[in-house]
């Protein structure tokens, strides 16, 4: 499967996954509904306290520092998912 090759790494849990993203901000929780990555419940619940912490507690701007993460992210995995020739995501989407 191409979904293979992304860069994040596999990790096993040891809690209650679905307790876990409970207990996630509601805010948060709305964003990972609509992200395009998989993201673990403590990687999220990290980027998502540095997100708070850099936009000084603004929610929207926290979700707009968290949608720039993930753009990162799929920029330095499309080569690897898609091969070279797929396009490259538009750097619009990560502001």
């Amino acid at each position: 499967m191409n979904n293979l090759r992304s860069s994040l790494k596999p990790r096993k849990r040891v809690a209650n996954p679905m307790r876990e993203y409970d207990a996630l901000p509601v805010s948060l929780r709305r964003w990972l509904q609509e992200a395009a990555l998989p993201w673990s419940t403590p990687s999220a619940k990290r980027a998502w306290r540095n997100a708070m912490k850099c936009s000084g507690g603004c929610e929207k701007r926290a979700m707009h520092h968290m949608a720039r993460l993930e753009t990162k992210s799929l920029q330095k995995d499309a080569p690897n998912v898609w091969g070279d020739h797929y396009p490259e995501i538009s750097r619009a989407a990560a502001r």
